[in-house]
């Protein structure tokens, strides 16, 4: 549950539910000069009441570890390495996030996008992160099937010289 204030111009909101969850996003490594990567994250709340987490991502870490996993009401399910398929020429259209053990197979279909090109000769960043929906089918750990039907969330496509 998220319960605190912001401000949008000048006016305050004030925000208190559990229907609100929140993402915080730390990372921490030893990344290439130039490093490129995909990710993709939500906290939600399903349709039967569970509380739903994912965080799944593609180039960070290229060794046997990933980072890639998803919730169900506190219950881990670990997953392999994961795919992003997308149209970098059309950003808005459904993007396809697979994994190689089958326990993701989801379309996200953007709805928003914030956006940040920096070129400063010696570090550069290219950053899109849009906010849109999940939908598709996720298998837990122990072989039962997730349904996500409009499931909020966001997914970025990332370039970053460090």
């Amino acid at each position: 549950a998220v319960d605190g204030k912001f401000f949008l111009g000048d006016t305050e909101y004030e925000i208190k539910s559990n229907d609100y969850l929140g993402l915080y996003d730390w990372t921490c490594g030893y990344m290439r000069r130039d490093t490129y990567w995909n990710w993709a994250a939500t906290a939600s709340v399903l349709p039967d009441g569970r509380l739903f987490g994912m965080n799944l991502s593609q180039g960070v870490n290229e060794t046997s570890f990933t980072e890639n996993a998803f919730w169900v009401d506190g219950e881990m399910t670990k997953v392999d390495t994961v795919f992003f398929d997308f149209d970098y020429e059309n950003m808005f259209d459904k993007w396809h996030i697979t994994s190689f053990d089958g326990k993701v197979d989801l379309e996200f279909s953007p709805e928003t996008k914030r956006s940040e090109k920096i070129n400063a000769i010696f570090v550069a960043s290219r950053f899109s992160q849009f906010v849109g929906r999940f939908d598709g089918r996720l298998r837990t750990a122990s072989g039962n099937e997730i349904d996500l039907k409009g499931c909020p969330g966001y997914a970025e496509d990332h370039f970053a010289r460090w």
